[in-house]
């Protein structure tokens, strides 16, 4: 269900749904002045106002033949919900995000804020008007396997997890050298506790960067404490462990990085100015 003031629909997949144009079921609709309504075999839609933004008294979904009906802007009290998007400083019960199941029957998903893919497969921003509205609902009763495999449809399938990311992983923030990690994974090793995945938390990367800002974002490997990473990798592999470096990419990339120069040339920005390059995912 999309809302544009300016006309103006999106399209294209975004990060979300992948998959809009799914071949459309039968439908019936019927009009009475200003109001319009769609039926399927499973829902019925009603619209009221003509072009008059969604709200509770202009649009609301039902499920056929007399099942649960949604308004605009109806809370679901009884979702199921579904994760917590980071563990940090968690003790104890943690708030949980909403998920896809709930039981009163429906579940509407708001896409109206992620990116687009455009047609060379890169991020994008949308190009509809401030207050657009891009909704799924997905009805469903109490035959949740039936939401998943609708969900499914428009959003893709989802791959398989690999066997060793089902494994023990070691994680800790702590200004760890190479050598630090090598005797931290033979011990795991002599212990004889498995271990799948090795991740080195942002002290890889140079810290006391200066500039007036935080260490938090970097690029450039700390050559102080991981003089050789290609043979690091190498031997964590060897062992076979797995890993991946921590990143948090929110400020850009800045002078003091190895990378700074070239990056810049090849995005067309004065490096001499020694202005950050920007992170802008789309």
């Amino acid at each position: 269900m999309e809302y544009s003031f300016d006309g103006r629909f999106e399209d294209r997949p975004s990060q979300v749904f992948w998959y809009r144009r799914l071949p459309v079921p039968a439908y019936r609709t019927e009009r009475d002045g200003t109001r319009l309504i769609l039926t399927t075999d499973h829902l019925r839609l009603e619209y009221s106002g003509g072009d008059a933004p969604f709200a509770a008294d202009t649009l609301a979904v039902s499920l056929m033949p007399a099942g649960p009906a949604w308004h605009y802007g109806d809370v679901a009290a009884g979702n199921l919900l579904g994760t917590a998007r980071t563990l940090d400083k968690a003790n104890g019960s943690t708030q949980l995000e909403p998920g896809l199941l709930s039981r009163d029957g429906w579940t509407v998903v708001d896409d109206s804020r992620t990116l687009v893919f455009d047609e060379l497969g890169w991020l994008a921003s949308r190009e509809t008007a401030a207050g657009s509205h891009d909704l799924y609902f997905f009805g469903y009763g109490n035959d949740y396997r039936e939401c998943l495999r609708a969900y499914r449809l428009v959003s893709g399938g989802v791959p398989l997890l690999p066997r060793w990311a089902l494994g023990n992983w070691w994680s800790r923030y702590w200004a760890y050298s190479d050598e630090d990690l090598r005797q931290l994974m033979t011990e795991f090793r002599d212990r004889d506790v498995p271990l799948s995945v090795c991740i080195v938390d942002m002290d890889w990367h140079l810290v006391d960067v200066g500039e007036g800002v935080s260490g938090w974002t970097g690029y450039t490997w700390n050559p102080a404490l991981f003089p050789d990473p290609p043979g690091f990798i190498d031997w964590l592999h060897a062992q076979g462990v797995r890993t991946a470096l921590n990143l948090h990419p929110a400020l850009g990339i800045r002078p003091h990085e190895a990378a700074y120069v070239a990056m810049a040339g090849r995005l067309g920005i004065d490096s001499q100015a020694g202005r950050p390059i920007p992170f802008d995912i789309a």
